[in-house]
């Protein structure tokens, strides 16, 4: 997903979120995408362009989503080997955790979305929202690695 592209579908999400805006508040309880209103039947298509992306890219160096994360606003969580809380919107939150592969296990990740989520955002535009934080995710990583790579050619 290019810059411009991202940008658009975040002005549309913003839209979204602001033409449901209601007095609901976070629970502070996670569910899958799965578990979204009809989730289950759209999944694989949000694993294959969201937890699948996340666990690629970050599986090996766990530590990286934090730092990537605390970029855009997120917050380190004590879940799997790595994980943070984004605050996407105020009144959504998404957690994303990492898990480490190994020589017989793959690597993975996992997106989670507090319960009131669907109060604001339909099924679909929510796996928009891991599509853009994928993206945002990349980015800020790329930045670190970049600041890493000139701090090391000192």
């Amino acid at each position: 997903m290019n810059g411009r592209n991202v940008k658009e579908l975040g002005a549309i999400l913003i839209l979204h979120y602001l033409a449901n805006a209601n007095e609901s508040q976070p629970t502070g309880k996670t569910i899958s995408y799965r578990q979204l209103p009809g989730g289950n039947v759209h999944y694989p298509a949000f694993r294959a362009r969201v937890t699948e992306d996340i666990g690629t890219v970050f599986h090996h160096h766990p530590s990286q989503l934090v730092a990537a994360a605390e970029l855009i606003g997120g917050r380190k969580q004590e879940y799997g080997d790595a994980s943070v809380m984004i605050p996407v919107f105020p009144k959504l939150p998404v957690t994303v955790i990492v898990w480490r592969g190994d020589d017989e296990v793959r690597g993975s990740a996992n997106v989670l979305f507090d319960e009131s989520a669907p109060r604001f955002l339909s099924t679909e535009d929510l796996a928009a929202v891991g599509t853009f934080l994928v993206s945002r995710l990349l980015n800020a990583r790329a930045a670190i690695v970049r600041d890493t790579q000139s701090i090391n050619t000192v």
